[in-house]
């Protein structure tokens, strides 16, 4: 994922955008929570701005983490992330 989409998804998460870091499986499900509360209220504003059409949602990048956290939840797993092979790009795990 993009180091800036994950960012804003992290800060969504209520977590401190530090990388390398981790979420404990008991925290998955808040997390997961705050995350589909900020991008509703991502959604909306974005929306209201004018934006290409080519562009991709931060809700349609953020899916595979939401079901990462999904599943972190259910099975009572934590969630890790961390730069991929030193690239711009975060790397999440659960």
């Amino acid at each position: 994922m993009h180091e800036n989409d994950a960012k804003r998804m992290l800060k969504l998460m209520n977590q401190s955008g530090k990388i390398p870091s981790a979420l404990q499986s008991k925290d998955a499900q808040k997390a997961l929570d705050d995350l589909q509360q900020g991008l509703s209220i991502t959604a909306n504003k974005d929306q209201d701005s004018h934006k290409e059409k080519d562009d991709i949602s931060l809700n349609t990048r953020a899916y595979p983490l939401i079901q990462l956290l999904k599943h972190a939840a259910e099975k009572e797993e934590y969630v890790m992330w961390d730069y991929e092979s030193g690239l711009s790009n975060l790397l999440f795990k659960g």
